[in-house]
């Protein structure tokens, strides 16, 4: 057969057109990208304004993933548990990780962690444009990725540190594959496959509630995968989900527990007040009422009415589709395809009580494809030219939105840079690092204002080497008297304090402060909405480390102890001296001891410097000899004998592990009732959690984990729930069949979420103890922990034999019938522990 020239012809031209319209697409998005990126660098030198509540905690999270990562350990398991430990909530670790080399490359800090949204914008408009590309054609396509970058919803986002914008990219590409798996040949239908299932997992990294907007998608697919080809397409997801898993999995596996119990907490937090949630009518349109604040109203009513409008033309014959084939069956699959997915988002969204725009907000690039496609449909000059003045109306509204360019906005979001006298954060931080330059500080933080809270006095103290940590304080009235007893810094101010968080716990607190002779003024601030911010230190300081001028070679210990005292907290000075990395590094092991024989006595265990001994930027030389005053309050156990009590004390290296004893000389203390008042400060964390752990024999959980919640405050890293371990570790060494250290261990252990310590730790509690059906059934949920349905069960089957009548023994059961996939055992174990 003799080839047709012309047909030789047309092809390259056709090829050349083709690589030039993406070339040029190219560009077209690229400059956007660009627009949309130094919009954003205006706005954000712009703006001096502190993160707000969120975006402070956001950033503190950022930067504890920066930190982790300095020195990374990738062969090491316990290394990757404590990466995947820093989010344990459904607040899922995506964002934080793609910013982590923003703060290497560019620095740490508020502007540099937004950035990290222009690099998510790129994907996002690449994603948008290929979308409507693929469903459409090119001019959608790029006109949809131009309105994107001007769609309020989405340039607050950009502008803002949330774990919201990195989520929208996620969905939007499972999306994608999956719409591109629908059309694609047999071959090409893997790729797209694995690139849902990829997408899949980073959007559980990304916020795991991300996966509801797969969810009609999803079901779609599976219809059709049964209806062609139903075991290769089996296989293909199959491969895909496995995928996902891979992505996700080590993170989910180690945090599955807090995950749910956060998400269902984040809920019913909070009610938008555009909502009535006695009215159905108000849940069911309330995301319908938000859409014209989400995208403007000019692109929603034009959107509408460019579909309305242009139909109505077209059945007059007044205006031609693009598309020669508008009214075809696989037109309308496209468009039932689209609206699938936006309407089926629409309804389970709405079933959620916590409703706000940007839970809804991965949503919004398809409804806007939607929209556009409304303009861009109908070919002629006029509809050109309206889909210019739509852009250019919303370009004027973003512009107004941003920067007060008018006296008024015209949307009823607008954001504008804070360029007022600035808030006090890193001065507060300052005042507290040159008080106490060797110690971890941490700042109870009473006000709640989105300017000055917890979360933001927490983001300027993790700046400087993570020395200074602010905690929000004074939950319950019941709480304020044990807060002021154990806080050491206290930041309070007057006039407005925000939401109020516990009623009026914290002007309680405050008052306490306010009035108590432990507490000082250390510095004041005029804050810029006319009140004033104080900070208090107590004084003396607990704990104190100090330069002591020499060298030292080993650790030493002094004691002083009133003569006598009564059961109840007793007023106790430690004073250790010694080299810094030795005290840095050291736990005091301390018992006291009841004179001739028996077990009589209670032990005192804790880090030197209660575990915050820390120089910062200051790091002095390991050999450097310092001094450190502990003024502590000590706990005599309730049923201590009366008597004279001695102390033998132990110094243990938490790193080298080495030991030896201290000479104390001969330090006594007589116990007899009514004899001494007791210490104004409460006992240390140690002591407190030991006290605590021992109503593990009896089952009695709920003191422990309601006043660990309120102790975490006091100790950001949640050290001492390490020293504990560690101290306990080194006595159950010497004494294995200790049960009242065993539970100390254990508790610090299930409270620091290491599964396999606990686990080692139950089966020694089960080998001294095996009557106590309790332990049995904590070593089942610790099982259930680590996703060992099969070795729950042995466990669980050992506390059946001694008390097959406990509830939390059938709810257990379920949890493991649930985790090997048995749902009928797993329904009939929750009749039987009476929980529906």
């Amino acid at each position: 057969m003799t080839p047709n020239p012309s047909a030789e012809k047309i092809r390259p031209n056709q090829s050349s057109s083709k690589l030039a319209a993406v070339g040029q697409d190219w560009l077209i998005l690229t400059g956007l990208w660009l627009t949309a990126t130094l919009v954003d660098a205006l706005w954000l030198g712009l703006d001096q304004s502190p993160p707000y509540w969120d975006q402070g905690d956001h950033l503190t999270r950022a930067l504890n993933y920066w930190q982790h990562l300095q020195a990374p350990q990738l062969t090491d398991s316990g290394w990757w548990h404590a990466l995947w430990r820093l989010s344990p909530s459904y607040r899922a670790p995506l964002v934080y990780l793609l910013t982590v080399p923003l703060f290497e490359l560019l620095g740490r800090g508020f502007d540099q962690a937004v950035l990290v949204n222009s690099f998510l914008t790129a994907p996002l408009l690449l994603l948008v444009y290929g979308l409507a590309r693929h469903l459409f054609d090119r001019t959608t396509g790029l006109w949809a990725a131009a309105v994107c970058t001007l769609v309020p919803i989405l340039f607050f986002q950009r502008i803002d540190y949330l774990l919201d914008y990195g989520l929208v990219v996620c969905v939007l590409a499972g999306f994608t594959c999956l719409t591109l798996w629908r059309s694609a040949g047999s071959w090409s239908r893997w790729l797209w496959a694995l690139g849902f299932g990829i997408s899949c997992g980073l959007t559980v990294l990304a916020k795991p509630t991300g996966i509801l907007f797969f969810l009609i998608p999803m079901v779609w697919v599976a219809v059709v995968s049964l209806r062609r080809s139903p075991w290769l397409h089996l296989l293909q997801w199959a491969v895909a989900a496995a995928v996902a898993l891979l992505i996700c999995w080590p993170w989910v596996q180690t945090n599955w527990l807090t995950i749910l119990t956060s998400s269902g907490s984040s809920n019913s937090s909070w009610i938008a007040d555009e909502l009535d949630l006695e009215s159905p009518w108000s849940v069911w349109t309330y995301y319908a009422r938000m859409l014209p604040r989400m995208v403007t109203p000019p692109l929603v009513w034009g959107g509408l009415a460019g579909w309305i409008i242009g139909l109505i033309a077209w059945k007059g014959g007044l205006v031609k589709p693009v598309a020669a084939r508008l009214s075809s069956r696989a037109a309308g699959v496209q468009w039932l395809w689209l609206l699938a997915f936006v309407l089926g988002t629409y309804g389970l969204l709405s079933l959620l009580q916590n409703k706000d725009p940007r839970h809804i907000l991965p949503y919004v690039p398809v409804v806007v494809v939607l929209l556009v496609r409304g303009l861009t449909v109908w070919s002629g000059r006029v509809w050109r030219w309206l889909r210019l003045a739509l852009v250019a109306v919303m370009a004027v509204l973003m512009a107004a939105s941003l920067f007060p360019v008018v006296a008024q906005p015209p949307l009823k979001l607008a954001k504008y840079p804070y360029r007022g006298e600035p808030w006090p954060q890193p001065s507060v931080v300052e005042t507290v690092l040159a008080a106490a330059p060797y110690l971890r500080s941490t700042i109870g933080v009473l006000p709640n204002l989105a300017q000055m809270n917890p979360m933001n006095v927490d983001f300027y103290g993790a700046l400087k080497n993570f020395q200074v940590f602010g905690r929000e304080v004074g939950f319950s009235p019941d709480y304020a008297p044990l807060d002021a007893r154990s806080l050491t810094w206290v930041l309070a101010k007057n006039g407005e304090q925000g939401p109020p968080n516990g009623g009026n716990a914290k002007a309680e607190l405050q008052a306490q402060v306010e009035q108590s002779p432990d507490y000082q003024v250390e510095q004041t601030w005029n804050l810029p909405d006319g009140s004033q911010l104080a900070l208090y230190h107590r004084q003396p300081q607990p704990v104190e480390a100090m330069p002591s001028g020499q060298l030292e070679q080993r650790v030493s210990l002094s004691v002083v102890t009133p003569p006598s005292a009564s059961v109840g907290t007793v007023p106790v000075t430690y004073q250790v001296l010694g080299p810094w990395q030795a005290l840095a590094d050291g736990l005091l092991i301390l018992s006291w001891q009841a004179d001739g024989a028996g077990n009589a006595g209670w032990i005192h265990d804790h880090g030197i410097g209660l575990g915050n001994l820390y120089a910062g930027q200051i790091a002095p030389d390991p050999t450097t000899g310092f001094t450190v005053t502990e003024r502590l309050a000590m706990e005599v156990p309730q049923g201590t004998p009366p008597g004279t009590y001695r102390l033998v004390a132990e110094y243990l290296n938490r790193t080298t592990g080495e030991a030896y004893p201290l000479q104390t000389g001969d330090v006594r203390l007589r116990i007899e009732p009514g004899s001494a008042p007791e210490s104004g400060l409460e006992p240390d964390l140690v002591s407190q959690l030991h006290q605590l752990s021992q109503g593990l024999a009896n089952g009695t959980l709920d003191p422990i984990f309601n006043t660990v919640s309120r102790i975490n405050q006091y100790d950001p890293l949640q050290d001492y729930l390490k020293q504990a371990e560690q101290a306990m570790t080194y006595r159950s060494q010497q004494a294995p069949e200790r049960l009242e250290w065993l539970y100390t261990r254990l508790m610090a252990q299930v409270l620091r979420q290491d599964p396999r310590a606990a686990i080692a730790t139950l089966n020694q509690v089960t080998t001294v103890a095996p009557s106590n059906p309790y332990h049995w059934l904590y070593l089942g949920f610790v099982q259930l922990y680590r996703w060992h349905p099969g070795e729950a069960n042995q466990a669980l089957a050992e506390a059946e034999k001694l008390a097959p009548d406990m509830p939390e023994l059938k709810a257990l059961q379920a949890v493991a019938a649930a985790q090997q996939l048995n749902v009928w055992r797993a329904w009939k174990q929750v009749q039987a522990s009476g929980l529906l």
